[in-house]
């Protein structure tokens, strides 16, 4: 019991008690976890807190560049009437374009300022203002090496496992790899995002859910499309893994999650092993979570279900079931167990519907190019009765055939009228896409510079 509380007691500041009472009763083990600093006692928290004040007293005496200047309204009219006089583009801000502006909006008589309507305090990580933009722009180019070096190695794992097992008809390993790689990249995703510096929680979200999505999109889906030959796609391997994968969506992973296994082991052993209220309290506090993981969690779903529609279609009641089974859970442990979040924006809701649009997109493009290839055979039987080796399994080729009048020769009637109509879709989902993208860039993004 003693080495056990000496290891969970680490970094734990004893306050209310003197030297003496903590050390009273203790082994060998808690005495070598304070010779190499794992303990601290009353006196160490001191030192290092004379410490730190010396290095605040250091740090007060020099002179430091205002970065950012946020205001507070006791009223909203006051608020939205400084918004309206003061607000500009960033290229007239940047090159101080007075001439639109009255003499009394400039900021010492002669300066243009950037004024923008602020978010919300607990929503701002105030240590980070002051970092440049050039340094956060290096940051996030070493998180994408970073990210991108996981994804590869992600794929290599998972590719030697469907190679070695190619010609199994159980594919319970792969669903193992697949599964327990998706347990371990949030945690990953996680520490290349603690590499980034962000103005506000909100982007730390954001940065991590575009992570998660990347990784996890390429670990579950794309993985077994890419490494799957063409006239095996539908063969009883590449198939029974997909079937697996949605009933571990839909059945394990939120029963996992319902157990909270680790916040439970905290609050019934640990806490028992506590000597201290604070110690003990600090195991009641829930299990963390966040807002970018759940819904990617949700959003791996939406697109392995609508990735693989047109060969598995019962996929698509698993995941519907996947949905009701986590929301009921993620509402019981929200309300229960996890601990309290910062509030978001609705930012993150806002991509989640973009990256939806984007699954729709490619069902839309898979469906038609697998349509377009069945049964994957490459092969067509010429007029003599003769069958011959034909390449069908081009996307491109493919997509340029529907354009002429002529049906292609290995196409039935039917699969060639239910092909035209995805190919439709699909090139009139893309550029209504492309047209709102547009309009969306052209009225956020581009206006915000001169307006």
């Amino acid at each position: 019991k003693i080495p056990l509380i000496a290891l969970n007691m680490s970094q734990e500041s004893y306050l209310e008690e003197s030297d003496e009472e903590v050390t009273k009763g203790r082994g060998i083990f808690f005495k070598l976890a304070k010779k190499v600093g794992f303990v601290k006692f009353k006196k160490d928290w001191e030192e290092e807190l004379r410490e730190v004040n010396k290095e605040i007293d250091k740090l007060s005496e020099e002179t430091y560049p205002v970065v950012q200047v946020i205001c507070a309204f006791d009223t909203e009219e006051a608020k939205l009437s400084c918004l309206n006089n003061l607000c500009t583009g960033e290229v007239q801000a940047y090159f101080d374009q007075r001439e639109n502006l009255p003499q009394n909006y400039l900021f010492k008589g002669h300066n243009v300022l950037r004024v923008v309507e602020a978010s919300e305090p607990s929503e701002i990580i105030w240590h980070n203002l002051e970092i440049s933009l050039k340094y956060r722009l290096f940051q996030k180019a070493l998180s994408i090496i970073i990210s991108g070096l996981i994804i590869y190695c992600a794929y290599l794992i998972n590719y030697s496992v469907i190679i070695d097992h190619s010609n199994d008809e159980g594919n319970l390993e792969l669903v193992l790899v697949v599964t327990t790689i998706n347990s371990i990249l949030p945690y990953l995703c996680y520490f290349v995002t603690s590499l980034e510096r962000h103005f506000l929680h909100g982007e730390v979200q954001n940065s991590l859910m575009i992570k998660l999505v990347a990784s996890r999109f390429m670990n579950t889906a794309l993985i077994n499309y890419i490494t799957t030959m063409k006239k095996d796609t539908l063969s009883y391997s590449p198939m029974s893994a997909i079937q697996a994968l949605m009933i571990s969506d839909a059945f394990i992973t939120p029963t996992v999650s319902a157990l909270d296994i680790s916040n439970n082991f905290c609050r019934l052993v640990l806490s028992r092993l506590s000597t201290t209220q604070r110690m003990m309290n600090t195991y009641f506090l829930g299990s963390p979570w966040d807002l970018a993981e759940r819904y990617t969690s949700m959003l791996k779903t939406v697109f392995v279900s609508l990735f693989y529609a047109p060969l598995y279609p019962l996929g698509l009641f698993f995941a519907s079931f996947c949905f009701l089974y986590t929301y009921i859970v993620d509402r019981y442990m929200l309300m229960r167990t996890w601990s309290k979040a910062p509030p978001y924006d609705a930012k993150l809701a806002k991509d989640a519907i973009k990256i939806i649009v984007c699954c729709i997109m490619a069902h839309l493009v898979v469906a038609s190019t697998w349509y377009s290839e069945w049964p994957f055979d490459m092969a067509i039987k010429l007029e003599n009765g003769a069958f011959a080796y034909y390449d069908k399994l081009s996307l491109i080729r493919g997509i340029f055939q529907f354009f002429r009048i002529d049906q292609p020769i290995w196409m039935s009637n039917d699969q060639y009228n239910l092909t035209l109509i995805f190919v439709r879709c699909c090139l009139f989902f893309c550029v209504a896409f492309g047209i709102f993208s547009s309009v969306f860039v052209m009225h956020f993004y581009v206006r915000s510079l001169f307006i």
